[in-house]
């Protein structure tokens, strides 16, 4: 337990502790109770690619040994990989560059998936929260006709892992799917606070690993230009934010009403991703999509206009949660402020803040003892 921040205050031996100033002290207490909101780790940049076989004649990759493929997507694939520097495991996706710099017109505004690997990887770079998986490595060789991207491994997975929703066999007991959604808000909270929008929430993209829950996939998030701009306003339509934020992007059954409209009037940022967190847990609570349509045209207009409905008995607390989530119109949709406070999941929630409380308090422990042996002296 514990961060790297205190890890290391606690572990540096004094020897000057006559000369040290009570006022450093107090100052990394200071720097400790704000550390967790700013990305404190550095990603590596690496120009050089070295393909090997090891001893036992397995693939390697730089200091990384391949164990097995985790995935594969429409540009490369996501393996798993031992690092042989901290015997850590990572999942590295590995992406062809030529096909990601093939250029995309109409809509894409000549745009490549280059681009877009691009902005994924800044925007990652930006987020480090316990419920947001990490980027720790980029390999980029100029002479190499792959990109690598060393992530955060979640081992168990993403909580929906079947390419057709009507496979989904619920096994999640109600406690844990309450605690599962209390850190998927807190973790989706952490990354609007940071300007991002997710643009697609959806239970592909939220992990597991020892009953942590991560969110992952940034590939169409959107960094917007103005983080302090007001969300709910009326007045953002013809900025840059808005212009990229109109763009039906994400998945088809997880896009709000505001963007299955033919015309894009009025959007808002962080709206767009509780709707499809709402999306998500009645998902994983039902079994099943509560707006669906035989072609893409007739999801969105089901989505629009028709009204949302329980296929079994719920409890209330979460049924009211969800019609709450599910607010056809953005202005009324509820926060993540809201969400965060709201009773379903409450006693969740309240266990998950314990246990943030105690693994701070254990940070500031050794911060602590230090200051207390500095007044002493000073007496």
């Amino acid at each position: 337990m514990g961060c790297s921040l205190c890890k290391g205050a606690a572990g540096r031996r004094d020897k000057r502790s006559s000369q040290s100033s009570t006022g450093a002290v107090l100052s990394s207490i200071v720097n400790h109770l704000s550390h967790h909101d700013k990305p404190k780790y550095n990603v590596r940049e690496t120009k050089k690619a070295r393909y090997d076989r090891d001893a036992c004649g397995v693939k390697t990759l730089n200091q990384y040994v391949y164990q097995k493929k985790l995935g594969v997507g429409s540009f490369g694939k996501v393996s798993l990989y031992l690092n042989n520097e901290n015997n850590q495991l990572y999942a590295v996706k590995s992406m062809k560059k030529k096909i990601l710099m093939k250029r995309r017109f109409g809509v894409h505004n000549g745009r490549t998936h280059w681009d877009d690997v691009m902005r994924e990887i800044s925007i990652m770079k930006r987020l480090d929260h316990p419920n947001v998986i990490k980027v720790f490595e980029i390999i980029n060789d100029p002479n190499d006709t792959k990109i690598h991207i060393v992530m955060e491994y979640a081992e168990n997975g993403p909580l929906f892992k079947g390419e057709d929703t009507d496979s989904y066999v619920r096994s999640i007991d109600d406690d844990t799917m309450k605690n599962y959604f209390a850190q998927m808000v807190k973790g989706l909270q952490y990354v609007h606070s940071r300007g991002v929008i997710h643009r697609d929430i959806k239970p592909e993209n939220i992990l597991a690993s020892n009953g942590v829950i991560k969110i992952a996939d940034f590939g169409v998030s959107y960094q917007l230009c103005n983080r302090s701009i007001d969300f709910n306003s009326d007045h953002n339509n013809g900025d840059e934010d808005s212009e990229q934020l109109k763009k039906s992007v994400g998945s088809p059954a997880f896009l709000p009403p505001e963007l299955c409209a033919t015309d894009h009037d009025h959007i808002t940022g962080p709206p767009i991703d509780i709707w499809a967190l709402g999306i998500t847990l009645f998902f994983l609570y039902f079994g099943r999509i509560p707006f669906t349509g035989d072609t893409e045209a007739i999801l969105y207009d089901n989505v629009r206009t028709q009204d949302l409905t329980f296929p079994a008995p719920a409890d209330e607390l979460l049924e009211d949660l969800l019609k709450k989530l599910l607010q056809k119109n953005p202005d009324l949709r509820i926060t993540l402020d809201s969400v965060a406070q709201h009773p379903w999941d409450k006693v969740e929630r309240e266990m998950e803040e314990e246990r943030d409380i105690e693994e701070r308090k254990d940070c500031l422990r050794p911060i602590m003892e230090r200051l207390h042996r500095r007044l002493i002296y000073f007496r």
